[in-house]
């Protein structure tokens, strides 16, 4: 199992799991050293609950799972260790951005912009590999700028989009990527023809 992060309050939906096989007859499973509000389904290893309040003052935890089979054996056993981080707070959450197309020259209204929730205290906004020219406002994550010419030449760029929080925590910021295709030339501009009346 992977080393695991969560926030205090989470509710695990037994997608965690211990995956094993052999031994004789039935595999029973058995979990130690996990934040309060953790358990294991002793016969089939999922792992559930809702974390605790208060757990991340005593964060990282050593997770020891057992795994046991069914004979009278207990020498067999074999255990696995993970660790686990429990995080303070609400956990901060960002909308996924579509892709995007545009041409040398365009000039971004902000109407592109990060969408996102949570975290302790205000949110700040940064961004890199966006194409030269276009900045993220930090307080509110609105993309502008003008695309600069000569952009095209090494396009599609893969944009990432990070949002943090005010506490001094750095690892529970969250990043976003997408991909920005820029073309060179003039983009084909066409005027709505007006509905027609004949006889």
């Amino acid at each position: 199992i992977e080393d695991q992060l969560n926030f205090e309050g989470d509710v695990l939906d037994g997608s965690l799991a211990v995956s094993a096989s052999g031994g004789d007859g039935n595999l029973t499973y058995s979990i130690s050293g996990a934040p309060a509000g953790v358990i294991i389904e002793p016969t089939n290893g999922q792992i559930s609950g809702t974390i605790s309040s208060g757990t991340a003052v005593n964060s990282p935890y050593t997770v020891t799972v057992t795994v046991d089979d069914s004979d009278t054996e207990t020498s067999d056993a074999v255990e696995l260790s993970f660790n686990w981080e429990i995080k303070s707070g609400t956990p901060i959450e960002v909308v996924a951005i579509e892709d995007q197309v545009n041409f040398e020259g365009d000039a971004l209204d902000g109407s592109l912009a990060v969408s996102a929730s949570g975290g302790d205290g205000n949110l700040t906004y940064s961004i890199s590999g966006a194409p030269s020219g276009v900045v993220i406002e930090p307080t509110n994550g609105q993309i502008g700028g003008t695309i600069n010419s000569g952009t095209a030449a090494t396009s599609p760029y893969t944009v990432t989009l990070t949002v943090d929080d005010s506490d001094a925590e750095t690892s529970d910021a969250v990043a976003i990527s997408f991909n920005w295709e820029v073309k060179s030339g003039t983009p084909i501009e066409v005027t709505a023809i007006e509905g027609q009346v004949n006889f």
